[in-house]
């Protein structure tokens, strides 16, 4: 967090990364994206949302300073009164905010950087409360990943309602009722045990969560996945394309992988996707580099 004093006075802490939002403030990011808004008026919102300052009018006063014309904001703080930010000053605060988006071709886009999951339960409508994963994704299988991968593809490339609920379905969950959290031998997953065959099933459950619900898996999977990808490069850049240079799918690419981490068995090849897929992060790693440098010496022309 950074603390923010206008004019010599303290107003607020304020988040310096995703990590660091409430989960009110993530919400929030999650209720603003969904309304057509320039980045500057997103920022604003998220601006008075975080430092609970309120404006005052909604357009700024011109005023003269030193012979030139200036725009003056008009704040109020509960806690020190009123607040002027001229037109510069409140730009370079909303700097600030800029770790929530990137910017591709003068396009402002959300990029997530979110590790931490603030909203572990989610309630939706009519429906049981269902139950995300852990900070980072630390307590997802393998299976679990791949399908979510695969569905998260699909959604990337052909946006559509049911393959979203389907995504949701498979990170979050009901409740195990005989998970015991007081336990020592607590497995630290409170959900029901992932079962591909029950995700259409379970989208009942998904289908019913709100908007806001639906854009916060998202963004919530999205700073997970940059996260993984960022410490096991490799691995993500070998499930590309296989032998002959054709692409793969995500499925294709993963499920090759652990073929040949199984050496093509069938058994081994079930526990390895019933494993939490941070233990198996690394083994995939160091096995992509080695097929990387494999690749690289059959390439390699002989030197006489």
């Amino acid at each position: 967090m950074k603390p923010l004093a206008i004019n010599g006075k303290k107003i607020a802490d304020i988040p310096s990364k995703w990590d660091e939002l409430s989960p009110a403030q993530i919400r929030a990011v999650c209720q603003l994206s969904t309304s057509a808004m320039s980045e500057f008026d997103f920022k604003v919102k998220l601006f008075l949302i975080t430092t609970g300052l309120t404006l005052e009018q909604r357009e700024p006063q011109a005023i003269i300073n030193c012979g030139e014309k200036e725009d003056i904001y008009f704040f109020f703080s509960r806690r020190t009164g009123r607040v002027l930010l001229s037109s510069w000053q409140l730009e370079f605060i909303l700097r600030e905010y800029d770790f929530l988006f990137s910017h591709h071709k003068n396009t402002s886009v959300i990029e997530s950087r979110l590790v931490k999951n603030p909203w572990p339960v989610l309630n939706p409508k009519a429906a049981v409360p269902l139950y995300g994963p852990s900070a980072a994704l630390f307590n997802i299988t393998l299976a679990e990943f791949i399908r979510a991968e695969t569905l998260y593809d699909q959604i990337i490339s052909s946006p559509d309602g049911k393959t979203v609920d389907k995504f949701n379905a498979v990170l979050y969950r009901p409740r195990d009722e005989k998970a015991d959290t007081s336990d020592p031998m607590f497995s630290g997953d409170i959900r029901q045990k992932f079962n591909d065959h029950l995700v259409d099933r379970n989208t009942s459950f998904t289908a019913n969560l709100s908007l806001w619900q639906k854009i916060y898996i998202r963004l919530f999977y999205d700073g997970c996945r940059a996260f993984i990808i960022h410490k096991h490069p490799n691995a993500f850049s070998a499930t590309g394309s296989d032998t002959q240079g054709e692409p793969k799918t995500v499925f294709e690419g993963f499920i090759s992988l652990v073929t040949a981490l199984s050496d093509n068995d069938a058994t081994r090849a079930a526990r390895l996707r019933d494993t939490l897929a941070w233990d198996v992060f690394p083994v995939l790693e160091a096995l992509a580099i080695q097929e990387k440098k494999l690749k690289e010496l059959k390439h390699k022309k002989p030197v006489y």
